[in-house]
């Protein structure tokens, strides 16, 4: 009864170790090779632009994979509107892999919830995404270098980040409307 013990507690171990190493390299994978038909960026050259155009401008970052989609998207879609009498400038920036099926994915909900901003793909090549460990690599290191300072550690879509005249002012997870009212 011992031996069988040793064993099963055994076989138990290498198959969560064999988990973790799958986890490590299969989760978040990107394919290198996979060229989007979305326009891509990146935070320094968005950060850039936004702050060379001097206008007020609002960076929405949301993710076609996020479980929250079904919630937050009808919002995204009736503030199109609202936000274009506004004058202000919206750039419309996706954290998805860089694979064929997230841009299929991504082109489905753009469709379904009527979404006319351009949508800009954070690039893959100058934010790489994570590891099973570190899996918000891509979305983490994007918006230290278009902020800095608006990156906190917390995570979640959509993300709306302002800029009076091409400067930062604030950050929020809903359309603020103490923040917007600032913009005009």
């Amino acid at each position: 009864m011992r031996k069988f013990l040793v064993f099963f507690g055994f076989s138990i171990f290498i198959i969560i170790v064999l988990i973790l190493i799958g986890g490590v390299f299969l989760v978040n994978r990107e394919d290198k090779n996979y060229k989007s038909f979305h326009q891509y960026t990146d935070a320094k050259t968005l950060s850039k632009k936004i702050h060379d155009e001097g206008k007020n401008a609002i960076v929405i970052i949301t993710s076609p994979s996020c479980s929250g989609v079904p919630e937050f998207m009808p919002k995204i879609e009736k503030q199109q509107e609202y936000l274009n009498e506004e004058n202000i400038k919206i750039y419309y920036v996706i954290d998805m892999l860089n694979r064929d099926t997230r841009d299929s994915l991504l082109t489905t909900v753009i469709k379904k919830y009527n979404i006319n901003y351009v949508p800009l793909v954070i690039d893959p090549t100058k934010h790489p995404s994570g590891n099973l460990f570190d899996a918000s690599n891509k979305y983490d290191t994007f918006l230290t270098q278009l902020c800095g300072i608006c990156n906190d550690g917390s995570l979640g879509y959509p993300l709306y980040v302002y800029y009076k005249r091409g400067e930062y002012i604030g950050k929020s997870y809903y359309l603020n409307d103490s923040i917007l009212s600032t913009l005009n």
